[in-house]
């Protein structure tokens, strides 16, 4: 457990979308985007 603070306080980011990227070997990569689902009218 280390206890790092990057900026000079603590603060709530707003995020809503998280990326994975993974890159292999002979063109084997994938691109994954987690968001919360929303319904289009």
């Amino acid at each position: 457990d280390a206890k790092l603070l990057v900026g000079p306080k603590k603060e709530r980011l707003g995020i809503k979308v998280a990326v994975s990227n993974s890159f292999g070997f002979g063109g084997h990569s994938s691109s994954t985007l987690f968001a919360p689902y929303k319904e289009i009218k």
